[in-house]
C-alpha cells in the first residue's frame, strides 16, 4: 500500500520538475557555448582537414581513373556526368574551411534577427503570463512563470472538467430527419 502511494506520488510530481519550458537566456547561452565551441575547434582540426583533403583527392582521383579505364577496356564512350559527383565531392572537401565560412556569412543575419525575435517575444509572454495569471485570480507561492502556468492550467482543466454535459442516445432509421431542440430554449 505505502509503495503503490509513492509511486502514486512520485508520477503526479513529474510533470512539476520535468519542464520543457526555458528561457530566451538559456537557448542564448547555448548558442555562445557553440560559437565559442566552433571558433575553438576549427584551428585545431586544421590538420584533419589537411588529412581528409588528401583522402579526397586521392579518392577521386582513383575511382574516376577507375571508372574511364573500365570505359576504354569495354570500349564504350566514356560517360562524363557521372565523373562529376566525385569531382564536385573532392573540391568541396578541399575548400571545407571556405565552405564552412561562406555558410555561415549567409545564415549570421538570419541568426541575428532571430535573436531579436526570441528576446522580445519572451518579454511580451511574460508581459502577458504576468497579466494573465493575475487576471484570472489564481496565486500560487512559487512566482516562477512555469509554476503559473501549471497553476493556469490546472485551473483552466478544473473549470473545464467541472461543467456537467448531459449526453443524448437517439436512434433513427436511416433516411429519417431529425429535429433537435432544447428544452431551455424552446428553440
Amino acid at each position: 500500500m505505502k509503495k503503490k502511494l509513492i509511486t502514486i506520488l512520485a508520477a503526479s510530481a513529474v510533470p512539476f520538475l520535468v519542464q520543457a519550458q526555458t528561457t530566451a537566456d538559456d537557448v542564448q547561452s547555448l548558442h555562445n557555448v557553440l560559437q565559442n565551441v566552433y571558433d575553438q575547434m576549427m584551428p585545431l582540426c586544421s590538420q584533419l582537414i589537411s588529412v581528409a583533403r588528401g583522402i579526397a583527392a586521392f579518392a577521386a582521383t582513383f575511382y574516376i581513373g577507375y571508372r574511364v579505364w573500365r570505359h576504354i577496356a569495354n570500349a564504350e564512350p566514356i560517360d562524363f556526368f557521372p565523373l562529376l559527383r566525385p569531382f564536385v565531392l573532392a573540391i568541396l572537401i578541399g575548400i571545407f574551411p571556405k565552405v564552412l565560412g561562406v555558410m555561415n556569412g549567409i545564415l549570421q543575419p538570419t541568426v541575428t534577427v532571430t535573436a531579436g525575435m526570441v528576446k522580445n517575444s519572451d518579454q511580451t509572454v511574460k508581459t502577458l503570463l504576468a497579466q494573465g495569471i493575475s487576471g484570472m485570480g489564481i496565486t500560487t507561492l512559487d512566482p516562477s512563470l512555469g509554476a503559473q502556468a501549471a497553476a493556469a492550467g490546472i485551473q483552466t482543466a478544473k473549470t473545464l472538467l467541472s461543467k456537467k454535459v448531459k449526453a443524448v442516445i437517439v436512434t433513427v432509421r436511416a433516411g429519417h430527419r431529425v429535429l433537435l431542440q432544447s428544452a431551455r430554449t424552446g428553440h
